[in-house]
């Protein structure tokens, strides 16, 4: 390319910034009337409108030592809670689930052969 192509023409360039300038005035007019129309008419605070004040907040490392106090201090409502060691609630849970279960719960299992022609049947459209 030559120079001359990439330059713009001197006519072009003030021609188009011309009728630009025009339309960037007007819209600069138009936004400024807006602006002060609305604020002519916004409405006006009333009196009964108390003024706004900041809330005041307890530190959060205050509430945390007092809620943990409140939590653990001596009072009835708090009793010492006793924990089985994890030895004893693995035999536990396993006695539980393993030996007295209801004979409504207990799973049984049909043999391969019972499976294999249940599965047939069922593929088949036989229930």
């Amino acid at each position: 390319m030559t120079p001359n192509k990439l330059q713009l023409n001197r006519k072009n360039s003030t021609g188009m910034a011309h009728k630009g300038g025009w339309v960037m005035g007007a819209l600069a007019v138009a936004a400024v009337l807006a602006i002060s129309v609305a604020i002519y008419n916004a409405p006006a605070r009333s009196p009964a409108e108390p003024p706004s004040r900041a809330q005041s907040v307890p530190d959060a490392a205050a509430q945390g030592v007092a809620d943990y106090l409140g939590a653990h201090a001596g009072n009835g409502s708090n009793t010492v809670q006793s924990v089985p060691d994890a030895n004893t609630q693995g035999i536990m849970a396993y006695l539980d689930t393993h030996s007295l279960a209801p004979a409504e719960s207990a799973q049984t299992v049909p043999d391969a052969a019972t499976q294999g022609v249940l599965a047939y049947l069922h593929a088949h459209g036989v229930r």
